[in-house]
């Protein structure tokens, strides 16, 4: 409406998670087969040229856990998670030079347990999921190699709780990489070489935590070559 200034996206998707957990002796321990009708609806406003305002909101449905060797229920296959996400944002997009473009973005998550069969996690932020994030990169078409652009960008993570009492959590970690590609046409086709180098100083950290209170570690530096071409 309003010549795209204003978007209305609505959308329905039909769910099914079955599991079927099985004991050593190879016989089913336990199953459960779910289903949900998840709705999801979108909206984006562009008031000014470059600018969009946007709100969305989405259900999910995710598998969920095998109850660990420490529980009462060991193996069970739990039912699944419902989630119910809501966002809002803002958009710019703006050229400084045509050459020299920066893309950048901070997501700020407010994540609650709302239901649970312990009344103790209710209102508790799930494990591994971080406050927020930001990111910020910088590619340049260079001048002086026709077809070369040179990138750089930073991404910093908040903390994550790694128990369910929300009173261990694992420190924010700020990452850089950098970056080249190379254009060129071989035989009238386009090709790209890629080098990448991520994680530059080798920073050492923890990426994230999962329901059984495990921790992931961080990629050090890692050294990335790749060619693509269109045929």
């Amino acid at each position: 409406a309003y010549d795209e200034r204003v978007q209305l996206t609505l959308g329905m998707r039909w769910q099914r998670v079955k599991t079927d957990n099985f004991g050593t002796d190879g016989v089913v321990s336990s199953m459960y087969d779910d289903h949900a009708l998840s709705p999801m609806a979108g909206l984006v406003v562009k008031p000014l040229g470059g600018l969009s305002l946007y709100a969305n909101y989405v259900e999910g449905l995710t598998k969920g856990d095998i109850a660990p060797n420490t529980a009462t229920n060991a193996g069970q296959a739990l039912a699944p998670y419902v989630t119910k996400q809501y966002e809002i944002g803002a958009k710019w997009d703006f050229e400084i030079i045509p050459s020299l473009r920066v893309l950048g973005g901070v997501t700020m998550m407010d994540a609650e347990i709302t239901q649970s069969s312990d009344a103790t996690k209710q209102g508790r932020v799930p494990m591994g999921v971080p406050d927020y994030q930001a990111n910020l990169g910088v590619e340049w078409d260079t001048s002086f190699v026709d077809g070369l652009t040179l990138g750089a960008g930073v991404t910093h993570t908040g903390g994550q709780h790694v128990d369910s009492a929300n009173t261990v959590v694992i420190p924010s970690w700020t990452t850089v990489n950098i970056g080249a590609r190379y254009r060129l046409d071989v035989q009238g086709r386009p090709v790209t070489f890629r080098a990448t180098i991520n994680n530059l100083f080798d920073a050492e950290y923890w990426s994230g935590s999962n329901i059984y209170s495990m921790v992931s570690l961080g990629a050090p530096r890692t050294f990335m070559l790749s060619m693509t071409g269109d045929f």
